[in-house]
């Protein structure tokens, strides 16, 4: 929807394994550059193969007017575990834009249903992102859903 509504869009995707058809609900870089273009956009989809605690740092060390240095939006998603999560936020909370917004999206668990037992929202960072990253105003899906908004304020 953004690509379609803003033509000064860049959309830039940090992609672990190669383009290729897992089924859904994994992402295909060709398949959305594809039906974007059907659509009407005509701004290419960037994809950085790769490690995105490797590429997107590297991404943003390059100089030059086709990087981006800071962004409006950007969806991490956390559902296929930790590894690597909590830096990934870091490094997109240090390059988010004045009004800004990240999405983050956890994986999502029943209720608890044992008394006492701990169950960490968000796995449990987005406690410490908070606290790290006050500039940020955070909202946080009802519980069962692992979402979590942040939209940078100073």
């Amino acid at each position: 929807m953004v690509c379609l509504n803003s033509h000064e869009t860049t959309a830039v995707t940090a992609e672990m394994g190669r383009d290729q058809p897992l089924g859904w609900p994994h992402f295909q870089p060709a398949q959305v550059a594809l039906e974007l273009s059907r659509a009407g956009s005509r701004q290419p989809l960037r994809v950085l193969w790769g490690d995105s605690r490797r590429t997107l740092p590297g991404y943003w060390i390059k100089a030059g007017p086709d990087v981006i240095q800071e962004f409006d939006l950007i969806f991490i998603d956390g559902a296929c575990g930790l590894h690597g999560i909590y830096q990934d936020l870091k490094n997109v909370f240090a390059r988010c834009a004045l009004g800004g917004m990240i999405v983050f999206r956890g994986m999502d668990r029943k209720e608890v249903r044992w008394r006492g037992q701990y169950h960490p929202r968000l796995h449990g960072l987005w406690d410490r992102l908070q606290l790290r990253y006050p500039g940020f105003r955070y909202l946080t899906a009802p519980f069962g859903r692992e979402v979590g908004l942040a939209f940078r304020m100073l």
